[in-house]
């Protein structure tokens, strides 16, 4: 990527109600996957910097974006930002303070992002910071929750200031959201952020744009998608424009259903609901069938972020004895999805055992079950670095962030 038109500027920090932004414009470019991974406990760090090229993206170009305004006006912006991801990585982070015009705040809009009157004040106004906005916002894609929002702040902005609207692409992650995982309670970015275990504070506009972009490659690992478009085509979405003539959102394509043709749940709806599966109910996953006979779980959830978090990339893992919660299949498809490479028997090269419970009459394949958890507990006793671990220690690598 050429040099940022705005990496030489100033980086005079300032902060405002616990937080530290960058005074005029905040510059931050990501030289490394590795570097991006500071906290080994914040998920949202963790779930961006384990889509590395090797797992699909080396295709997924798009800019996230992100607006606060300063009252009910769509001209109103007091702060944007630009995430650019480039093959699936974060590649630089953007973000602006604006002044705006009006110079007038609600305290409705207060109370929803914390930016004051203050905070800005010295800041430039939109037509001033276009020439820097404008090369991160022309470059591809641009991608947006809630895009007619985002895009309308944009238009507004440009208007009242004099500018040229110019040729923009964008798509919304609220509509992909919508069609990827259908049957969710809500698609509000925070709702759809606590379902994938993405942390971030909502409301300020680079955390947004974060937190935006994970969703989009969340759900592109979902559908199978390795690019902006090929998930587009899977989802049946048509990509929106603008341009100083006007604007089309994009949208769903609307599919004609044929008559008497039955319905029929497509597996990425299975498990989508965060209520998931009752008790007793027979779930059919991924042509894999089950009886949840013990806590209810969602397995798409786990899925979807076992894809990010990749936790077992490398480990040799052996899966062994009855589950209550998860189906043999489903264990072990939970397990490649974290990246193990799964084992017949326990070898000196086992990283780790994942152990069910066995049924008090013990039939022949589960005393060999049982041989199994035995030759690791002897392994593990002489020293070599084997884990042992039940169900729900197996399941909370992906359900907690400190597993």
């Amino acid at each position: 990527m050429t040099t940022s038109p705005i990496a030489s500027a100033g980086k005079m920090q300032k902060s405002f109600q616990g937080r530290t932004l960058t005074r005029g414009i905040m510059h931050t470019i990501v030289k490394d996957r590795n570097s991006f991974c500071a906290s080994a406990k914040t998920l949202a760090v963790e779930f961006c910097s384990k889509v590395s090229l090797e797992e699909g993206f080396a295709r997924m170009d798009f800019t996230a974006i992100d607006f606060e305004t300063a009252n009910q006006r769509r001209d109103s912006a007091c702060q944007l930002a630009a995430v650019v991801v480039r093959g699936g990585q974060i590649v630089e982070r953007q973000m602006w303070l604006i002044r705006p015009k009006p110079f007038y705040f609600s305290p409705r809009n207060i109370d929803v992002h914390g930016i004051r009157p203050e905070d800005v004040a010295q800041e430039a106004e939109f037509g001033e910071l276009w020439h820097e906005i404008a090369p991160y916002l022309q470059a591809g894609c641009l991608i947006a929750h809630n895009a007619p929002f985002d895009i309308g702040v944009l238009t507004g902005c440009l208007t009242a200031h004099r500018k040229t609207v110019p040729n923009l692409q964008f798509t919304c992650t609220r509509l992909i959201a919508r069609a990827a995982w259908p049957g969710q309670p809500g698609y509000g970015l925070k709702r759809l952020a606590d379902w994938l275990g993405i942390q971030f504070r909502h409301h300020d506009a680079l955390e947004d744009s974060v937190a935006c972009g994970r969703i989009l490659l969340a759900a592109a690992a979902t559908v199978g998608a390795t690019t902006l478009e090929q998930l587009e085509s899977k989802l049946k979405l048509l990509r929106g424009f603008v341009n100083h003539e006007g604007y089309h959102g994009a949208k769903k394509v609307a599919r004609a259903r044929r008559a008497n043709q039955p319905s029929s749940v497509s597996k990425s709806a299975i498990g989508s609901s965060l209520s998931g599966p009752t008790p007793g109910q027979v779930v059919r996953c991924d042509q894999a069938e089950y009886h949840v006979s013990g806590p209810v779980i969602d397995l798409q959830r786990l899925l979807i972020r076992a894809d990010f978090l990749r936790r077992l990339v490398g480990k040799q893992v052996v899966i062994t004895g009855r589950f209550k919660t998860l189906s043999r299949e489903n264990a072990e498809l939970l397990a490649r999805r974290l990246g193990a490479l799964l084992q017949d028997s326990v070898t000196l090269s086992t990283n780790i055992v994942v152990v069910g419970e066995l049924e008090e009459q013990t039939s022949g394949t589960e005393q060999l079950h049982n041989h199994k958890e035995q030759e690791a507990r002897k392994l593990a006793s002489q020293g070599h670095p084997i884990r042992l671990m039940n169900e729900m220690d197996f399941i909370g690598l992906v359900q907690h962030l400190d597993a």
